[in-house]
C-alpha cells in the first residue's frame, strides 16, 4: 500500500516541481553556471537527505530520480530532481516549522502552507525548488536542482544515494 502511494505522490510531486522549475528556471540556471551536473545533484541530495533525517533517520523510501534536459544560459543544460517519502509522523505542523527553520538556515527562500494541507516550499541558493507535504498518510520530500551546463550522461549513470 505504502508503495502505491509512494508513486502516486511522487507523480504529483514531479509535475507540482517542474511547475515550479519551468517558474525559476532563468535564475536557477545563472546561478548553476559554475557547477557540474554531480555537484548540483549532489546539493540537492544532501538537502533532502539532511531534511529527511532532521525529521527521522528511519522509515524513507527513494521515489526516483529523473534526469532531464534543460536550457543554461550557455547552452543545453542538465538538471535532477529527487524524492523521500515515509510514513507521516504525529506532529504535521511542528515538522514543517522545523523543515521551513532548516530551509531558511540554509539560505532558501521558504513558504510555510498551512491549508488545505501542511506543507513547505522552498527555492534559491544551491537548489532550483524543494517541497515538503505532509498528505494524509504520507511525508514526502521532492526537489529539483539548478539546471547546469552538461549532458544527461554526466549524470544519469549515477546513483543519487551516493
Amino acid at each position: 500500500m505504502i508503495a502505491s502511494m509512494l508513486r502516486k505522490h511522487a507523480l504529483r510531486l514531479v509535475a507540482g516541481i517542474v511547475t515550479v522549475g519551468l517558474v525559476s528556471v532563468v535564475t536557477a540556471c545563472a546561478q548553476g553556471e559554475s557547477m557540474s551536473p554531480q555537484e548540483s545533484r549532489d546539493k540537492l541530495v544532501t538537502l533532502i537527505s539532511d531534511t529527511a533525517a532532521l525529521i527521522s533517520s528511519e522509515g524513507w523510501d527513494e521515489t526516483g530520480a529523473p534526469i532531464g534536459s534543460c536550457s543554461s544560459s550557455s547552452g543545453k543544460g542538465v538538471s535532477a530532481s529527487w524524492g523521500l517519502a515515509r510514513e507521516p509522523m504525529a506532529d504535521h505542523l511542528g515538522d514543517a516549522q522545523k523543515v521551513a527553520d532548516f530551509w531558511a538556515s540554509k539560505g532558501l527562500e521558504v513558504q510555510l502552507q498551512k491549508e488545505p494541507r501542511i506543507a513547505v516550499y522552498g527555492r534559491g541558493s544551491d537548489i532550483n525548488a524543494v517541497s515538503f507535504s505532509t498528505e494524509p498518510g504520507l511525508y514526502a520530500l521532492d526537489g529539483s536542482s539548478l539546471c547546469v551546463p552538461g549532458t544527461l550522461d554526466e549524470i544519469s549513470n549515477q546513483d543519487p544515494g551516493e
